[in-house]
């Protein structure tokens, strides 16, 4: 059958599903005749005969051939499809008919399919039928779509209304402001060319590098533009990155990878432009999201000193609640691409300057229409505040439940205090008393079938028994969805969801933060000038000793008192006693893990309390049958983990030098 096949026969057409029915009533009842009722009707005789009895209608009601699969499988696996698409999981082509052919020889069922895979033909029959379509995904972090919390979303439009109240700005856009940066690539890659159909088409360009250039945009409810800031990749700022035609007021910084990885890239554009273009009226309230850049105290403290209070969005959910990625940066990256064709096509094999490249940004900035800002505020629920912006089906479905549980929990027990009737019924109000997510009507999408016109329904002596088939469409795309088990380490958040990061309470978290990686810096550069200090006056006694043992005599008496060791212990290479049992005066062997090593160490116990303490010896050399350690000449003594003693060793020999000679050989421990 053709693929573009258009019905030219107007059978079954001259009558409708209501005058079928009345005819093959009209017949069973004895009324009248089947030769009748098809002159009244218009209804050839032979269609009125296979309704009557059975023989139209069971399989399919459309004009032509039954469907491979029923109605009802169809309509079941476009739910399931629906379903994995909503929540980031949808299927491509080739899977779904995969999935078909598995679902077909699995419960056996006869089908025009070869080996049981429907071609392309079906699909796009099928999806005609239910109303699907063919579309690239958007990615999306599942950390991004798990933030989309409910809670966390009422929390932050609750701390928004109140932050706008306190500050008396909730009819003043001009004083509500968003920044955010973005990357532009310095080769297009979304124009489209027009070309020789089959032919592969080419786009040439200045090298084989793909440089990547930051820009920070800010800008107001009311629509107004600050000047952006753009930080190239380089070490140094020079004057050839700077051009007179971009927009004024533009400010630049260098960075070794051309992204913004220190807070003094933006702290220097708060305090010298952002501050000067937000004009004299205060208060101001600044939303952004909250990269480790943003966030420091010497930000906050410059924030505070002009007048500016600082909203930091929730974790992961820029994408619904920031204004410039909601409409401003879609549309700067729409004109980027095609203005970057077009000076190639210019200046074939030149490299585009980065003075040239600050011209472009600041004309396509000059070029942003206010309304595209103010519509950016708007989506975002920010001007005017709207906490139903999100619509439901963004929201995590398990958070959404919970939310709505714990509302209408809310809501009953307000209604039994106050005896008040609600006027909500769907869906929970917030402290707003607005509904948090939008209402829907109709949450699942419409199954499209045929006109009425010619529908026939299985009446009740018609109805047929269908049998469950063993395996379901459901098994078969549970079994391809996995929830991975990585392990992460353990972490704690400093803030579950946003935030004002000008409060008290933010910098005085900050200061004991700052204050607790300096101490961290002196204990690491204690510990390294201790370590140097050993490794010196070890090697210095290595060299010592070497000089002294230069002569056979020393190594004979060594040896003899070995030999007399090893009489006494009987050859025992560690101790018999259990590391548990440790007391004052035990010698052990004590392991101290690195990242990429493990190093031991020889020490006596000096002490036993929360952990026990220990001084430390320093392996000298290595004999036929014994190891030989001196103290070193600062003491080393440290306390240790339980679990960090690994052995209890034989009581070592004195030697006439003040050597401890241990009758064990650490073959396969690294001593130090």
């Amino acid at each position: 059958m053709v693929r573009t096949y258009v019905r030219k026969s107007q059978r079954a057409k001259t009558y409708t599903h209501d005058q079928l029915l009345e005819a093959m009533n009209e017949v069973k009842l004895g009324r009248r005749t089947v030769a009748q009722d098809s002159r009244i009707y218009a209804i050839p005789i032979n269609t009125l005969i296979d309704h009557i009895k059975g023989r139209r209608g069971k399989l399919s009601s459309t004009f032509g051939r039954p469907t491979a699969l029923t109605l009802q499988d169809e309509s079941k696996l476009a739910d399931y499809l629906r379903k994995l698409e909503k929540h980031g999981f949808g299927l491509s082509r080739r899977e779904v008919m995969d999935l078909v052919g598995e679902y077909v020889n699995s419960n056996k069922i006869k089908t025009p399919f070869k080996d049981g895979i429907p071609h392309k033909d079906w699909l796009t029959a099928f999806m005609r039928r239910q109303n699907l379509s063919v579309k690239k995904p958007e990615n999306i972090e599942i950390a991004r779509r798990k933030s989309i919390d409910p809670f966390l979303i009422n929390q932050y439009f609750i701390l928004l209304k109140e932050t706008v109240d306190k500050l008396g700005i909730a009819d003043k856009p001009q004083l509500i402001w968003n920044l955010d940066e973005t990357s532009f690539c310095s080769d297009p890659s979304k124009t489209k060319v027009v070309g020789k159909k089959g032919a592969k088409s080419t786009r040439t360009t200045a090298g084989p590098g793909r440089e990547n250039t930051t820009v920070l945009f800010a800008c107001s409810a009311s629509g107004v533009k600050a000047p952006p800031l753009i930080i190239f990749k380089g070490k140094q700022l020079w004057t050839h990155m700077i051009s007179d035609s971009a927009y004024p007021g533009t400010t630049y910084a260098a960075t070794p990878n051309g992204w913004m990885q220190s807070a003094d890239v933006f702290e220097r554009y708060i305090e010298g432009a952002f501050v000067q273009a937000i004009g004299s009226e205060r208060p101001v309230l600044l939303v952004y999201d909250g990269h480790v850049t943003h966030i420091s105290l010497a930000v906050i403290e410059k924030a505070e000193n002009a007048g500016i209070t600082i909203l930091k969005l929730p974790p992961h959910s820029s994408h619904v609640l920031q204004p410039l990625d909601l409409s401003v940066m879609k549309a700067i990256k729409n004109k980027w691409d095609p203005d970057l064709v077009k000076w190639q096509r210019k200046n074939i094999g030149v490299k585009l300057p980065k003075a040239e490249f600050s011209k472009m940004i600041g004309q396509i900035w000059n070029d942003i229409p206010p309304l595209i800002i103010t519509n950016g505020f708007r989506k975002a629920g920010i001007f005017p505040i709207d906490n139903s912006v999100i619509p439901e089906d963004m929201y995590d479905p398990e958070a959404l439940k919970r939310w709505k549980n714990s509302s209408n929990e809310e809501q009953a027990v307000t209604e039994s205090s106050a005896a008040i009737p609600s006027t909500s019924h769907d869906v929970p109000a917030n402290s707003f008393g607005k509904p948090l997510v939008k209402e829907t009507v109709a949450t699942e999408h419409p199954v499209a079938i045929p006109s009425t016109s010619h529908i026939v329904p299985v009446t009740p002596f018609e109805e047929q028994l269908v049998e469950e088939p063993s395996t379901s469409f459901e098994d078969l795309l549970l079994s391809r969805i996995k929830r991975g088990s990585t392990e992460k380490p353990k972490r704690k958040r400093i803030c579950e969801g946003a935030e004002i990061i000008t409060s008290e309470e933010v910098k005085q978290k900050l200061i004991e933060q700052e204050e607790s990686k300096k101490r961290e810096k002196r204990k690491k550069k204690t510990k390294k000038g201790n370590e140097d200090e050993n490794e010196n006056e070890s090697l210095h006694e290595d060299q010592h000793t070497e000089i002294e043992f230069a002569d056979s005599s020393g190594d004979e008496d060594l040896i003899s008192m070995i030999e007399q060791s090893n009489q006494l212990e009987m050859d025992t290479r560690f101790h018999e006693k259990r590391v548990e049992d440790r007391e004052i005066g035990d010698w052990v062997l004590v392991q101290f893990c690195t990242k990429k090593t493990k190093k031991h160490y020889v020490g006596e116990i000096t002490s036993l309390g929360l952990e026990p303490l220990i001084r430390f010896l320093r392996k000298k050399k290595t004999l036929p049958s014994a190891t030989v350690f001196v103290a070193p000449s600062a003491e080393d003594v440290s306390e240790v983990l339980d679990s960090s003693i690994i052995a209890i060793l034989p009581p070592p020999t004195a030697g006439r030098r003040g050597e401890y000679i241990f009758p064990v050989l650490f073959d396969s421990y690294q001593i130090e």
